[in-house]
């Protein structure tokens, strides 16, 4: 890259680089200049997305709060390396949201037992919430001054591929998380059963086939549809801390066991590590904050409702989060009965212990699923215009097939391509619970980098890149920024440990090297001259900003 290409159009000798509609470049030069995209960004949005080289081509049918209840219909996976050696051919693989919190707090609390127990859990949740806050105030400001969908916010060709690779996985893990669920239901009435690996397989696919349909032919419901399912969770909420906190069956805990028992003899990793294992469920709940910002070109004004529903997000999960945490809480079963569940999924063992009722059981768990279900519209609906917005900066093989949108504003064969990949991966736990889990795990790692490495970049270039940006925090977000640095880099590491130790060939967590062997791959995937990558990968095209950094050429870049 040469600073001829880093420069401003109207300071270069050559015509601007800008993405055409069918993917490609065309030489219109922008009309506008960056840095007047806050003075015409209520009126016109598109105008910022053309001067960084975009033609415009989905529909802006979200406003402030479609755009937020898609937040809350969001969730992301996880897996617990220590159920592996509970089950180890049921394939119990956790999967979590940020805001569908019935589904995404029932499925943490496994990992919460071993990490501490109840007061590791409500502790944790507070804790990681208020550190998730800073990472959403700092990407806030990116998304406000970048209100684009493309790649090159994560400014690296390796980084865009896993970000992409994360949001696949992620995406995985929230299907088949709720096909785990269902079959905890089942077990409910039938709890010596466990599910072969092919039924929740065929189950997870169906609910592929649901939210495909959605996404594809139901696209204009669907932000109906995440508003729903928002004021859905409010309902789930009330409906099962009421009916478990009012029944009772087998009597209420104390204030004394919820806030303050803490069991570090279950992870094996002593009295203070512990309480680390036991922010994970917080991490994954709340981990996909900044997976709105796929859907900026879908906004009606990106550069100011992004960044608030990020920021507005995060409080609302910490105390919708706490109350359906309190409320199972209050009513929990024996810790080791919890431990050895079916499908070591704990919450259908909570619903039908504090109703006193199988049936009881199933209808609170019922409600969950529900939120699960269209959860998993919205998750889809993030992986596919991903897909589609690295597919138009070429990154991908057949860039041009897959950055293509329908009559409808619809990019269908983006859509397509995830979903069938997502589908095969998903066939490798037909051979291998530990590899298939490992690919889930490289989805959170894989969105922790995604986040730190801009959140540095704008802290390390003394934030010039959003100083001018419509939604700026000023010192505060400097604040942010070193905390979400900190925070970022502990938890990659927390990410890679095992939850429990001694650990075996099935119990280890192989995310890392899973993680180690795609970068890797992407980065010789670009530098290879048989690949073509180097050539036709352009990334969102330059903008003025870049100027002002002082950052070393990475690399030449090849005229086309």
């Amino acid at each position: 890259m040469s600073l001829q290409d880093i420069r401003p159009a109207s300071l270069r000798s050559d015509p601007a680089d800008v993405t055409s509609s069918d993917g490609g470049h065309s030489n219109k030069k922008p009309t506008t200049s960056l840095t007047r995209i806050e003075a015409v960004g209520d009126a016109q949005p598109d105008n910022g997305f053309s001067v960084m080289g975009y033609t415009p081509q989905l529909k802006r049918n979200r406003g402030q709060l479609t755009i937020q209840t898609m937040l809350l219909s969001c969730k992301y996976p996880f897996h617990s390396a220590l159920e592996e050696m509970v089950l180890v051919f049921s394939f119990p693989n956790k999967t979590y949201q940020v805001f569908a919190v019935p589904f995404g707090i029932s499925s943490g609390f496994y990992t919460a037992m071993i990490g501490g127990g109840p007061a590791s859990l409500v502790w944790g949740f507070i804790l990681v919430g208020c550190l998730q806050e800073c990472v959403a105030v700092s990407l806030g400001e990116i998304c406000s001054r970048f209100p684009t969908s493309g790649i090159r916010t994560m400014l690296s060709y390796v980084t865009g591929w896993l970000y992409m690779l994360a949001i696949w996985m992620l995406d995985l893990g929230t299907h088949y998380g709720t096909a785990i669920l269902i079959v905890g239901a089942i077990n409910i009435y039938y709890p010596d059963w466990t599910a072969p690996v092919w039924v929740t397989l065929a189950i997870c696919y169906g609910l592929y086939v649901l939210s495909t349909l959605m996404t594809w032919k139901g696209h204009r419901w669907v932000p109906m549809l995440d508003t729903v399912n928002a004021v859905f969770t409010g309902i789930c909420l009330v409906a099962i801390v009421a009916s478990i906190l009012g029944i009772a069956a087998e009597g209420r805990r104390s204030a004394s066991f919820v806030f303050t028992h803490y069991d570090w003899s279950y992870s094996g990793w002593g009295r203070g590590f512990t309480f680390c294992i036991g922010l994970l469920p917080g991490c994954f709940v709340m981990c996909g904050i900044g997976f709105i910002s796929s859907m900026s070109e879908e906004v009606a004004v990106p550069t100011k409702q992004i960044p608030r529903a990020m920021v507005i997000g995060i409080p609302v999960a910490i105390l919708s989060g706490l109350v359906f945490i309190l409320g199972c809480l209050f009513t929990l079963p024996d810790i080791d009965k919890l431990l050895n569940a079916p499908g070591g999924s704990p919450m259908p063992v909570i619903l039908a212990t504090a109703t006193g009722s199988k049936a009881g059981g199933v209808a609170l768990l019922s409600l969950i699923i529900s939120n699960a279900a269209i959860a998993c519209i919205a998750n889809q609906y993030i992986s596919s215009r991903t897909t589609w917005s690295f597919s138009r900066d070429h990154a991908l093989p057949k860039s041009r097939l897959w950055s293509a949108v329908t009559e409808h504003s619809q990019p269908r064969n983006a859509l397509i391509v995830s979903t069938i990949i997502q589908m095969l991966i998903a066939l490798i736990g037909l051979g291998s619970s530990s590899a298939f889990n490992a690919f889930l795990n490289v989805g959170i790692i894989g969105v922790d980098l995604a986040y730190g490495m801009p959140i540095a970049i704008s802290l390390c270039s003394g934030r010039k890149l959003v100083k001018d940006a419509p939604w700026y925090a000023g010192f505060l977000g400097k604040v942010c920024n070193i905390i979400s640095v900190l925070w970022i880099s502990f938890s990659l590491v927390l990410f890679s440990m095992p939850i429990a130790i001694p650990v075996d060939a099935v119990s280890a967590n192989y995310a890392p090297l899973v993680l180690v062997f795609f970068m890797g791959f992407s980065a010789l995937w670009y530098i290879m001259p048989s690949s073509q990558a180097r050539k036709v990968y352009k990334g969102p095209p330059p903008v003025d900003f870049l100027v002002s950094l002082d950052i070393p050429e990475l690399s030449e870049r090849e005229d086309q």
